[in-house]
């Protein structure tokens, strides 16, 4: 009988283990460069792993080489680095004690958190949660979609830009809001696509506006949230809702519509209501200041807030043969991450994970087995989470900031514009900057 959860059947010993040699730097660069774990058709990436009809992968190299390199041209004003050739979106990092202060001293917003392709903020967790109190931040919800840049270089030029810089032509259409019968150019918007379950066993794809990085060749990205926000719904969404209401063009293949975001107080409804009403998974919350510019790569002020039951890291698994002389050979799934050659992880490799050997694979820690579980292959992404981001999911899994604490956090300390700042009292040995010197002291105001 076929036992999926089985070990793999033992094979005869082979050569031994020693004559593979150890994970050189260059096997390792190799195994990180497989290739695209983006779904395909016919060998080409597809959009949304083809849920979504008629979005098509741009096959012409020179045309695709032309696409990236405008992206690239317009985000490279908002960067204080040089970019490289890859995709340029803004990452957000996880949520923890060092910067949840930021929600009471600057004004943020905030967003639920689909799981999905998006925009990459840093977790939450203790280290960082201080952020909330120093900063004013906005909210919405973290959604079950995937993230892509979105470049409206014309009409019927409306190009999409996975997380592996895959770019897709997309029958959409964006009027101009001051003439609908013309079409908005040279404008960079950041998305999110997300398949919403309609109670009939059909799901509508939707896209999901959350940011603009350049309108119209303008750097509207460099103002704050609020008003890029505001253009977004100005020159992008209201026009669109008028010409579909006086017949302009016909139904399309996703709805396309702004991403709400709510004043950092409302964080608890955000949350508890987008569980209910939103037709896809919420796995979390995303906190965005208001008063920073759109900003390429790793952003520490980009928040983003997952449950302990949802933090995950995206792997590449290897599935490998060990031996010891005079014992029968096992194999073993090693998890790796980006920036380490050996192995992260690993989980015994069973019938049922052969399918992922040499994939990207979400993972999420199983408390009850005490070891890594696959949730999903991450067919939208080519490589693993970086070690930095690893190390961080794991401090999160293992002090995990509970919803219940971030409430009360943001509750009696979180950032309220034009009040005084609700900064916790500093610890007997004072503090610096408005930082804590010892953390023991912010963690028990929020247990």
């Amino acid at each position: 009988m076929f036992d999926k959860d089985g070990p793999l059947p033992y094979e005869p010993p082979g050569r031994p283990a020693w004559e593979n040699g150890p994970d050189s730097d260059l096997a390792y660069e190799a195994m990180m460069g497989l290739g695209s774990s983006t779904s395909q058709v016919n060998g080409y990436p597809k959009f949304m792993d083809g849920a979504v009809p008629n979005c098509t992968f741009i096959v012409d190299p020179e045309q695709r080489s032309y696409l990236q390199g405008k992206v690239h041209d317009y985000v490279q004003p908002f960067s204080s680095t040089k970019l490289k050739k890859e995709f340029p979106g803004s990452q957000p990092v996880s949520m923890d004690f060092d910067n949840l202060i930021m929600l009471a001293e600057s004004q943020y917003w905030v967003s639920w958190k689909a799981d999905g392709m998006r925009y990459l903020p840093v977790s939450m967790d203790f280290d960082n949660l201080i952020m909330l109190a120093e900063s004013q931040y906005w909210v919405s919800w973290k959604a079950d979609g995937m993230r892509y840049l979105v470049l409206i270089n014309d009409e019927n030029e409306v190009f999409a830009f996975d997380r592996d810089n895959n770019v897709f032509e997309l029958p959409l259409r964006f009027p101009r809001h001051d003439n609908l019968d013309e079409h908005i150019t040279d404008t960079l918007l950041d998305c999110e696509v997300t398949l919403d379950d309609q109670g009939d066993g059909t799901k509508r794809p939707r896209m999901l506006i959350y940011d603009i990085i350049v309108f119209q060749k303008q750097e509207v990205g460099k103002k704050p949230f609020n008003k890029r926000l505001g253009f977004i719904q100005q020159f992008i969404d209201e026009p669109r809702r008028k010409a579909q209401s006086l017949g302009k063009f016909k139904p399309e293949v996703m709805s396309v519509r702004l991403k709400q975001f709510c004043s950092l107080d409302q964080t608890a409804r955000v949350y508890e209501m987008n569980q209910r009403t939103t037709g896809h998974h919420v796995d979390g919350l995303i906190f965005q200041p208001e008063d920073d510019p759109y900003t390429p790569g790793r952003f520490d002020r980009l928040l983003k807030w997952k449950p302990v039951e949802e933090s995950s890291i995206d792997f590449k698994m290897i599935i490998k043969k060990y031996e010891l002389q005079g014992q029968i050979p096992e194999y073993r799934a090693d998890l790796y991450v980006l920036g380490l050659p050996n192995p992260f992880a690993y989980m015994k490799a069973t019938k049922s994970l052969q399918a992922y050997d040499g994939k990207i694979v979400e993972c999420r820690w199983n408390f009850e087995r005490n070891g890594w579980e696959v949730m999903r292959e991450r067919t939208d992404k080519s490589h693993p989470n970086a070690m930095k981001t690893a190390i961080s999911v794991m401090n999160t899994i293992k002090r995990p900031l509970s919803k219940e604490k971030l409430f009360s956090f943001i509750y009696n300390f979180g950032f309220r514009p034009g009040h005084p700042k609700r900064l916790p009292p500093p610890p007997p040995n004072g503090h610096h900057n408005g930082r804590f010197q010892d953390r023991t002291q912010l963690t028990s105001m929020v247990l």
